[in-house]
């Protein structure tokens, strides 16, 4: 019985060779089996058009990132460097709403990008009211395409930094009716945030 007992234990320190696996690292490892078949069904989504899953990956990535605070903003943020069509873009809207900072530098990149990833950026760093970003969309003010100009005076608009003031006063003068409205709307945003908060 004893030299049974022996062969167990021998047995038992054999296999716990390497060190027991904790129930945080298993809980890790689940949440990154998660999220990472939650980009891939993003991506999917997007590449087939499938706007409603899409839109449920995007509550998905939320609600993960409500429940872990930070976890998620590194998978998106590889996830900008996608050469699916769309996926960029709208990684960088996930990124807006979950409001990592880490994602500021890779969104500012996105900014000398496409159309379309500019205006996806602009708008992503708009809602995290990322001011390092500021003389970013100041200069896109000045972009040849409308959309990218209105999407810029926007996204100032929702920093409520005064230092944008002087250039979103000349796009009122912009030839396009848009960019008028939403410089016009940025510095009444702007003034209302100084002066209350919101």
């Amino acid at each position: 019985m004893h030299h049974r007992l022996l062969i167990l234990t021998v047995i038992a320190v054999m296999v716990a060779g390497l060190a027991p696996i904790s129930a945080e690292e298993i809980q890790t490892e689940d949440l990154e089996t998660e999220i990472q078949q939650a980009l891939s069904t993003l991506n999917k989504a997007i590449a087939e058009k499938n706007d409603p899953m899409r839109n449920k990956m995007y509550f998905k990535f939320r609600l993960i990132e409500q429940d872990h605070p930070g976890i998620v903003a590194p998978y998106l943020i590889q996830n900008l460097g996608s050469d699916i069509e769309g996926v960029p873009e709208y990684t960088a809207f996930i990124l807006g709403w979950i409001n990592d900072k880490r994602a500021v530098p890779h969104l500012r990149e996105m900014l000398k990008q496409s159309v379309s990833c500019q205006r996806h950026a602009a708008r992503a760093l708009g809602f995290m009211r990322a001011t390092e970003a500021l003389d970013d969309l100041i200069g896109l003010l000045k972009d040849p395409n409308e959309r990218v100009r209105q999407d810029a005076a926007y996204s100032l608009g929702l920093m409520g930094d005064d230092r944008a003031n002087k250039a979103l006063k000349e796009s009122e003068n912009d030839p396009d009716e848009l960019v008028r409205f939403f410089a016009t709307e940025a510095l009444t945003r702007i003034e209302n945030y100084q002066k209350y908060g919101w």
